[in-house]
Formats: C-alpha cells, structure tokens, sequence
C-alpha cells in the first residue's frame, strides 16, 4: 500500500512520519547542545551555547506545535492495532505527557531566557531584545522546572521506545 501524506485508520501517514523524526532528531540535537554547556563556567563559549541551544530549542517547539495539530486533525492509527484495551490507553497517556512535557519544557526554556532578562537570539539570523530586567526567583524557578523536565523525558522515552520496539517485533495491525 502506497504511504499517503495523511494518516489512515492504520497507518501513520508521510506528514506524520517526517514531524516525528525531525522532533527526534531536533530533541537529541538539544541533548547534546546542553551536555556541552552544563558543566562550563560563566564565559562566552557558555552563552553561545546556551544561544545555540534556544535556537534549536525554538525549532522544537515549533516543530511540535504541528505535531499536535497533526495529531488532532488526522485519524489515529494506534486505534486500528489488535492490541488489549489497557495497552491502547496506556499508549495514549504516554503520548500525550510526551506532548505536555516537551512543550512545557520548551516554553520553560523560553520562560528562562526572559526572566533571566536576556535577548532570544536565533542562530545570529535575528534577536528579540530582552523585554525586561532579570527577575532572580522567576528565573530560578523556571531554570529548575526546565531541568526538572529534562530529567523526567527520559524514562518517558524510554518506555516508548520499548513499547515501539515491543509492537513492531510482535506486530499490532489486524491482518
């Protein structure tokens, strides 16, 4: 069966597929942008990489803002696998507190650089001046939310890789 762009009631479609591993591969980007700077010291090379970071940061979450548009306006395809009740809420659950976490990560991250009282600057192409001055606590909150959040992703990908791996090794769609 050919792939169409749209989902169908079994199979995820072309739109689908490609905003999902662009997500992938922009949240393993932001992985590995923040494990470069977390251990630095206050310097430049610090703050370029904590501009670096943002940037893909703000791709991020533009990226997942379609994907949860996609998600509501095309047919979900999970509900077509022969799989037992429990596994398909469960599914459900986790991807939408994929869905919660990651977009409030991103806008935490966001939160962070305005109460830090910086400018958003997006890969040298443009900035978006500071819009008011550092406010300490609201930084600090939203810092630990931020990596608070960036500690709880994990295990939440990890059960849905294993899941992912589960169904496809023992299949999920009715013949």
């Amino acid at each position: 069966m050919p792939l169409s762009l749209k989902n169908s009631a079994t199979q995820y479609g072309l739109g689908g597929r490609v905003l999902h591993w662009t997500s992938v591969a922009l949240l393993v980007t932001l992985i590995l942008t923040a494990s470069r700077f977390e251990d630095l010291e206050a310097s430049t090379e610090k703050v370029e990489l904590i501009r670096e970071h943002a940037s893909y940061g703000l791709i991020f979450l533009l990226v997942m803002s379609m994907r949860l548009l996609w998600r509501c306006s095309n047919e979900n395809p999970l509900l077509s696998y022969k799989i037992p009740a429990w596994q398909k809420f469960s599914a459900r659950f986790l991807h939408w507190g994929i869905y919660v976490v990651v977009i409030t990560q991103s806008l935490t991250g966001l939160l962070n650089l305005v109460f830090a009282g910086s400018s958003i600057t997006f890969f040298d192409l443009f900035a978006i001046p500071a819009v008011i001055d550092r406010h300490e606590q609201w930084y600090k909150l939203f810092t630990g939310i931020h990596f608070f959040l960036s500690v709880v992703i994990y295990p939440l990908f990890a059960i849905h890789i294993t899941a992912a791996l589960y169904h496809q090794l023992f299949g999920v769609l009715d013949d």
